[in-house]
């Protein structure tokens, strides 16, 4: 199964959002065959792009990467291509806000959701992905 996430990088309710998914899947009895794939979605394109203090460090512990990851994913244009590329599909399924959590293109909700609420969005994409290869 796999999960979605748009979340903009500046959002602190994406970043709540993210640790209440984290919590979720803790306790999803199927978690090991949960394949979660973080999408990009600037909600002000305008916004200052250099942040105040170590912002490579920040974004480092925020998504879980190496300080180097995190330098190099802030350089230049180089993800710009795949950013755009999220917002176009971010567009396409009708997500106007993030946190939004997506599971396999059919089931979905935005916001921070509290952690049962998000259990309950895997166990019923689970559910549906189940039924469809019963069928």
């Amino acid at each position: 199964m796999e999960v979605e996430i748009w979340s903009d990088v500046a959002c602190p309710w994406c970043y709540i959002g993210k640790r209440r998914f984290e919590a979720a899947l803790s306790q999803f009895e199927h978690s090991e065959d949960v394949q979660v794939r973080w999408r990009s979605f600037e909600l002000d394109g305008e916004a200052p792009h250099e942040r105040m203090g170590d912002r490579a460090e920040h974004l480092a512990k925020k998504y879980g990467m190496t300080v180097e990851q995190a330098r190099e994913a802030g350089q230049g244009d180089r993800f710009t291509a795949e950013v755009r590329d999220d917002e176009r599909t971010a567009g396409e399924l009708g997500i106007s806000a993030v946190p939004t959590f997506v599971v396999d293109r059919k089931l979905g909700t935005s916001g921070a959701q509290p952690p049962e609420a998000l259990l309950e969005l895997l166990r019923e994409g689970w559910t549906r992905s189940n039924a469809a290869v019963a069928t």
